[in-house]
């Protein structure tokens, strides 16, 4: 399962119609990309997809987009976060996830 998107960030989503036109793509090619390769998902019944996602796959950054797609919002990812104009969406994302894995642990502990 895909972790883009997620902790999800209206920010860093755009729409299939959006991804395409970045990609210069219809937009079937778009959804089918969000299935093969992860870089989207479904959100109140809309496809959205990561916009630092789609870059990644259209520079074929496989490894990159590996990382992404498995969940880390580290520094492999911050580049194209920057790119995309949401460097302060990342920094939100590592707080959140940091908080969550620190209420994962006190949850364990009791």
């Amino acid at each position: 399962m895909t972790k883009a998107l997620i902790p999800f960030d209206a920010r860093e989503a755009i729409s299939v119609k959006q991804a395409a036109r970045v990609a210069n793509a219809s937009p079937s090619s778009v959804r089918r990309w969000a299935a093969e390769h992860g870089i989207g998902r479904l959100v109140a019944g809309r496809m959205l997809i990561s916009a630092p996602a789609l870059k990644m796959l259209l520079e074929s950054d496989n490894a990159t987009l590996a990382a992404y797609v498995a969940g880390a919002r580290d520094p492999r990812v911050e580049p194209y976060f920057v790119r995309c104009g949401l460097e302060g969406v990342l920094f939100q994302l590592r707080s959140e996830i940091a908080a969550f894995a620190e209420r994962a642990k006190c949850t364990e502990r009791a």
